[in-house]
């Protein structure tokens, strides 16, 4: 789903968040969706439960998804040092 700059501004804004930088033209497909190409995420984290979106950024161009693997957004928390462990009843999914 498209996104804007001022969206991608608020997710920079929130504590605490996650933010990656990654080499130019990075991809990730969505299965039965488009490839999405992107050099930057960030990721909101809520105080309890899961972010709404995850923000995609490539040149100037912001997008934004919904679908995530939650295992995977567990694990970047604990990555982060935002939580101690990842929680035990987590699904693991494809994406």
């Amino acid at each position: 789903m498209d996104s804007t700059a001022e969206d991608w501004r608020k997710g920079q804004q929130s504590r605490p968040r996650i933010h990656c930088i990654y080499p130019a033209d990075s991809h990730i497909g969505i299965p039965e969706r488009q490839l999405l190409t992107f050099d930057e995420i960030i990721v909101p984290v809520p105080e309890h439960g899961y972010p709404d979106f995850v923000y995609l950024k490539s040149g100037t161009k912001y997008l934004r998804v919904a679908k995530y693997n939650p295992w995977v957004f567990q694990k970047l928390r604990v990555e982060a040092g935002i939580s101690d462990e990842i929680e035990a009843a987590v699904p693991r999914t494809l994406f």
